[in-house]
């Protein structure tokens, strides 16, 4: 029996709502940041997406549900939250010093170790024990589908929006509104940078959160409003064993020593709703090139001058 739309999006605002409360008591919180995330991203944003793409057709219908498959997606999410916590120190015990010490190569690493953390690894799981393609991820499909005129349109818009809001509210774009770097380096510079964030954020997180979580979640529940609930809400919770066990909150405004539960509701709080737009286009097109360029695009601004402050001397 297929699940009432309403209800997933009821459990789910209960549920931020409540995680939200929970952060807002913590000392230096950003509330403004949190609400104005929510009403963007959650809200405005997402309508957006919903707009756009509620007249698309997926480019490939989901895999059925395969036996044992809750145990070993749970398992698989559990094995990307480890690696999150001791990714980095593994990574600074068996990379040497003179790599380490370079922010280029710093960069590299951590490139590679997402995609094999967060996509080589649960697609290998999922190929051998359940003969799962990469067709059948959305990786491999037909190319008109891909490029469509629709998809093409939905890029755009959404692109634009989200160069908007990091040109207009991003802190981390401030380098690039002020001018200091010159139209050479932009124009080098920012085709480079969306190639590497068309990997690094694109293929990572949308691979892994939308392709397999929120899809496979999808089949689980036979709904695609809790497909993306949940997903949602998983990636707003995976961030909070890296936050707790490395004492990330003291960078994040979490405070010092926070508990378990106040760091969950911290990440959700602050997380769960970025990734609400992604969501809404992935469940209408189930396109994961679209939202490796849409994610890229979102993320060039701010992401933009600490890329080239790392490989400016490469």
């Amino acid at each position: 029996m297929k699940a009432k739309p309403w209800i997933p999006w009821i459990c789910f605002v209960v549920v931020y709502i409540l995680n939200f409360w929970v952060a807002s008591r913590l000392p230096g919180f950003p509330v403004e940041e949190a609400l104005g995330s929510v009403i963007i991203l959650g809200v405005f944003f997402f309508g957006i997406a919903y707009v756009l793409s509620r007249r698309e057709t997926p480019v490939q219908e989901p895999k059925a549900l395969q036996q044992n498959e809750p145990y070993i997606l749970s398992g698989t999410f559990v094995l990307v939250s480890v690696a999150l916590i001791f990714g980095n120190d593994i990574i600074g015990f068996l990379v040497p010093d003179s790599v380490s010490n370079s922010l280029a190569a710093k960069e590299v690493v951590t490139l590679v170790r997402k995609v094999l953390v967060f996509v080589i690894v649960p697609f290998l799981v999922y190929k051998y024990l359940f003969g799962f393609s990469l067709r059948d991820f959305g990786l491999i499909t037909v190319a008109k589908k891909i490029f469509s005129g629709r998809n093409v349109f939905i890029f755009i818009c959404m692109a634009l929006l989200f160069t908007l809001l990091q040109w207009f509210g991003g802190r981390a774009a401030e380098p690039i509104r002020s001018g200091e770097f010159s139209g050479v380096e932009l124009m080098v510079g920012m085709p480079l940078a969306f190639i590497w964030l068309f990997i690094e954020v694109g293929l990572v997180e949308e691979f892994f959160f939308r392709a397999l979580l929120q899809d496979r979640i999808s089949v689980l529940t036979n709904s695609t409003s809790w497909g993306i609930v949940l997903a949602s809400l998983l990636f707003g919770l995976a961030h909070a064993p890296g936050m707790y066990f490395r004492e990330a909150g003291t960078i994040e405004g979490l405070g010092e020593n926070p508990s378990v539960i106040a760091t969950i509701s911290y990440c959700i709080a602050v997380q769960a709703t970025a990734g609400l737009p992604f969501a809404m286009i992935w469940s209408k097109t189930r396109n994961l090139w679209l939202l490796m360029a849409i994610h890229a695009a979102a993320d060039l601004l701010s992401n933009y001058p600490s890329l080239m402050s790392a490989f400016n001397n490469f």
